[in-house]
């Protein structure tokens, strides 16, 4: 191959490396700076050719308010080299600059205020909620535009809104988080709820007169409250209700129709088919359960249906029918 043939484009690219005049990064003994994160323009002066790329490569985030950082030669050279600036492009002078933040100061009687105003929103009725202690000023960066307003973002760290739930309000800027402030907060649940007169067994008939509605503080109450005097009917206490408790959905049951040990006559009838049997009622059954009984002149035991009725049948058969 002739040496007309070879191609000059890598020679011209190293010489035009070789001859570019490098950029020079003169560090700030000092900087003050806005935003939450740092770049080289925010700390040192920029002369030379690629001034405007170097100016933009990012150095991570500014120091907290109140805090110093230490930007050293060698952290803007290393990142300016992992931005693809080759390394002889550019010369950094100065020892060190140190860098403080600009801040501004969101007052803690406003945390507290927009917390407590997002947490009273997702509040069930009759709930109350307030913020524990005074939270403290809190200095955040200033945004880099003044046109940038700080805003406060609430999040629920707790399950369950009741007691003592935990809050963050993060302070961001254009998206940025600046800032997190964890707060306490004490939720307080009330309602209406039937509450027992006085003590009542299990298996008793809820009846209205042994109850009165209430307001009580249901902010550690494990269950459902009853809240209505017609919840009651036909229904019994599924387990014994101490003298001033409140009555919950799972302390009902519903009233049996047979009790343990009564006497009930079976009908079946398929087609033209009609079987009658005197059964043994084994357990208490209220409608719709299915309940053991013993047809008392075999003494064989089958399981038949209490229906709404108060009558007997058995499972799957045709126009079952049963009478008391």
């Amino acid at each position: 191959m002739g040496i007309g043939h070879l191609s000059w484009a890598p020679l011209l690219l190293w010489l035009g490396a070789a001859g570019e005049t490098a950029t020079t990064v003169r560090l700030r003994p000092r900087a003050l700076v806005r935003g939450a994160e740092l770049r080289v323009a925010d700390v040192a002066e920029i002369v030379g050719p690629r001034a405007e790329e170097i100016s933009r490569v990012r150095l991570g985030y500014a120091p907290a308010p109140g805090a110093e950082r230490r930007v050293e030669p060698a952290l803007i050279a290393a990142r300016v080299a992992s931005a693809g600036v080759p390394r002889d492009a550019l010369h950094v002078e100065g020892p060190v600059s140190v860098v403080t933040v600009e801040t501004v100061t969101i007052e803690g009687r406003e945390i507290a205020r927009r917390a407590l105003e997002d947490l009273r929103a997702k509040l069930p009725s009759g709930g109350t909620a307030e913020i524990q202690g005074a939270p403290e000023d809190l200095a955040v960066p200033r945004p880099i535009s003044d046109a940038t307003p700080v805003e406060l973002e609430t999040v629920m760290r707790s399950k369950e809104l009741r007691g003592n739930v935990a809050i963050d309000v993060v302070a961001r800027a254009a998206g940025e988080r600046l800032a997190t402030v964890q707060l306490c907060a004490v939720v307080k649940i009330e309602r209406e709820a039937l509450v027992a007169r006085g003590a009542i067994a299990k298996g008793e008939p809820a009846q209205p007169s042994r109850f009165e509605r209430a307001r009580i503080d249901a902010t550690r109450l494990i269950g459902e409250p009853v809240v209505s005097f017609d919840a009651l009917k036909g229904r019994v206490l599924a387990r014994p209700v101490q003298d001033g408790a409140v009555l919950l959905a799972d302390d009902l049951a519903a009233a049996p129709i047979f009790r343990k040990g009564d006497r009930a006559q079976l009908v079946v009838r398929r087609g033209a088919l009609r079987v009658e049997a005197n059964v043994r009622v084994d357990a208490d059954a209220p409608a719709g359960a299915l309940v053991p009984v013993t047809v008392l002149e075999f003494g064989r035991s089958m399981v038949a249906r209490v229906k709404d009725d108060g009558t007997l049948e058995l499972p799957g058969s045709e126009k079952e029918k049963g009478t008391r």
